[in-house]
């Protein structure tokens, strides 16, 4: 089995480099990527670099190993962790997802639309249609982000039949980037009713951070294989998004603090794996699709 992480941002230190220069800086963070990947035993990753200071090193090791990564860029969100993006509203925008399409290391862009209240202000107003409507023209896969707003994906959905769509995050609100809603998987339902756009899949993200057990996390099998059931394995992409959880294995957590106890209540990498790995409650086959066949067909890599 080739497996695939659908979603890794850079994978840390969050800290001052003291002046080192960025060779030194993109040096440890892509040995911190390859070492945990192979830890783990994750073939190839699919990376989201959170700011446009890292988008040149993400490009960097997608160019370098081609084989093991490809790059989804983001557009600008309205929030300074984002700043200096993808302007989703540059007057030349559809240039720009075309270049893109062409590059041999950027698959796929990703919208986040309810991260941020400017987010969500710039979909109601219209502000992201030239750019989703470039995604569809030209055929790139497009990833949104709208955790609890499912509302948005059904319309971009029903607007863009021709769109590669992929939900990030199931949906929804996950810890400890988004306070969780009660309760916690409330928005699945909502998810499941997407199901019937061939041309939307998702990305089954940070699911341990949804259990209120720890591994193997038990209580989210009922919600996974509803997923599962619904769309089909073959529009159904794992992904750890480990980085959120980084505090379990030596850098600093993004969200969390410094809190020990957030630090022990975070899955590790392997735990975010074997979770569907390790598993009789999905069949090979279905493993074969959700842990790296849908993200290589949606991706077209």
């Amino acid at each position: 089995m080739n497996i695939v992480d659908a979603q890794l941002h850079e994978p840390g230190p969050w800290m001052d480099w003291d002046g080192a220069p960025d060779s030194i800086r993109d040096g440890v963070l892509t040995e911190a990527l390859l070492s945990g990947m192979d830890a783990v035993g994750v073939d190839r990753a699919v990376l989201f670099p959170t700011s446009a200071e890292y988008e040149g090193w993400a490009q960097q090791v997608a160019s370098t190993w081609p084989d093991r990564f490809t790059c989804v860029r983001c557009f600008d969100y309205g929030s300074p962790v984002g700043a200096g993006l993808l302007d989703p509203m540059s007057a030349d925008v559809e240039a720009r997802v075309a270049e893109l399409r062409d590059s041999s290391h950027v698959s796929g862009l990703r919208m986040v639309v309810s991260f941020v209240p400017e987010g969500l202000r710039r979909f109601q107003d219209g502000l992201w249609d030239g750019a989703i409507e470039a995604c569809e023209k030209y055929e790139m896969p497009l990833f949104v982000y709208c955790s609890g707003h499912l509302e948005i994906a059904r319309s971009i959905a029903m607007r863009y039949p021709n769109l590669r769509l992929v939900v990030d995050h199931l949906g929804v609100k996950q810890p400890p980037s988004e306070e969780i809603e009660s309760p916690t998987w409330r928005g699945i339902p909502e998810l499941v009713e997407l199901a019937r756009f061939p041309h939307v899949a998702v990305k089954m993200c940070g699911v341990p951070s949804l259990s209120s057990e720890r591994y193997p996390y038990e209580d989210t099998w009922e919600h996974v294989r509803r997923v599962v059931d619904a769309f089909g394995a073959d529009r159904v992409m794992w992904a750890s998004d480990n980085s959120r959880f980084r505090g379990r294995h030596g850098w600093r957590p993004r969200f969390s603090g410094d809190s020990a106890q957030a630090v022990m209540d975070s899955p590790t990498y392997a735990e975010s794996l074997s979770l569907f790995r390790d598993t009789a409650v999905l069949t090979e086959d279905e493993k074969h699709w959700v842990l790296g066949a849908t993200a290589r067909r949606v991706l077209g890599w």
